[in-house]
């Protein structure tokens, strides 16, 4: 068996945590977008989730704009600067964001529960149950499913 030099073992270790913490958020792995290695955007969009934790939303803010502006194609950036921005009331700009990441890519759930959760709140109910059904289809097994049904179900009665 070949040993990895120490260089090549941590960037591969490095890769695989940015998958398990990325992953981990929206119930898939993140893919390649745009044909390119996520290697770049990817370890950017850890760090930026890092600082969010910390509530760090300013630095993760321009973490995502400066990713933004090179990768518009990954939706999980679009997702995460939706949330940084609905963190500062921005909220109409917010759901923006969570609408291109929807278009970027239909099938990143988390987009589509942050979508939903908007239009729960704007009380558009037929759009928030559309949403949420949506990330039901793509997230079954979420950790969260469960209150996204209770979500969906009261949506539903608000129709």
């Amino acid at each position: 068996m070949q040993k990895l030099n120490p260089i090549t073992a941590r960037s591969l270790a490095t890769l695989a945590l940015a998958l398990v913490v990325t992953g981990g958020l929206s119930g898939a792995s993140l893919p390649a977008y745009g044909g390119d290695k996520p290697i770049d955007w990817d370890k950017k969009l850890v760090k930026a989730r890092q600082l969010m934790e910390t509530n760090n939303v300013e630095e993760a803010m321009k973490i995502y704009e400066e990713q933004l502006k090179k990768h518009p194609e990954v939706a999980p950036l679009h997702c995460d600067f939706g949330k940084c921005l609905k963190k500062r009331g921005k909220l109409s700009l917010a759901r923006s964001e969570f609408k291109r990441a929807t278009e970027v890519d239909a099938n990143y759930a988390e987009s589509w529960y942050e979508l939903g959760a908007m239009y729960e709140s704007d009380k558009d109910y037929q759009l928030a149950v559309n949403s949420f059904e949506r990330y039901l289809s793509l997230a079954p097994y979420s950790e969260r499913k469960d209150t996204v049904k209770d979500r969906l179900n009261f949506c539903k009665q608000k129709l």
